[in-house]
């Protein structure tokens, strides 16, 4: 079952001098809704998580829509640097000063 959407907006791009642009997504997955977030590039390396499981319905799109409309610079900022921080840990030490 797939629920219709029908939302005109479904991107949202944030620029921040730190960390460059992070952007946000909200589509169709196979599951449903799936709002997706990547950051620029960290060390050519492209840094994108999917979130997911709001149901393939018209309520998981009410939802995911909730949530990408509570979308802010500063949730983005927040987010994108954990993101980063995140993989800056798992790599090592020599990604540290890039």
């Amino acid at each position: 079952m797939t629920a219709k959407h029908d939302k005109k907006n479904f991107a949202k791009l944030f620029e921040f001098d730190d960390l460059g642009q992070v952007l946000f997504t909200l589509s169709s997955g196979d599951d449903g809704p799936e709002i997706s977030y990547r950051i620029s590039s960290v060390h050519n390396v492209e840094l994108c998580i999917k979130l997911s499981g709001y149901g393939d319905n018209e309520d998981g799109w009410n939802r995911a829509d909730q949530v990408f409309n509570s979308i802010t610079a500063a949730t983005a900022k927040e987010m994108g640097a954990a993101l980063k921080t995140q993989f800056l840990k798992v790599v090592g030490k020599e990604y540290h000063n890039g």
